[in-house]
């Protein structure tokens, strides 16, 4: 599972911007899938906040490899 909830990311995978937006791919497919129109809201706004992290690790490399 790309998301294991039993250990703890890796420095590589937190800032790796495109391990957030797999999971921020992988949770709106949940939203997708889910009947539940709560759920879907609350799922979305989790991936909206993975693409955040994306942009984030991004801007991140962007500046270690201006140093």
């Amino acid at each position: 599972m790309f998301l294991d909830a039993h250990r703890p990311l890796t420095p590589e995978e937190v800032y790796d911007g495109e391990y957030w937006r797999k999971c921020a791919t992988m949770t709106r497919d949940e939203a997708r899938a889910s009947p539940d129109a709560d759920l879907q809201a609350r799922l979305l706004r989790i991936a909206s906040g993975y693409d955040r992290l994306a942009g984030y690790a991004d801007a991140i490399e962007r500046a270690a490899q201006e140093d």
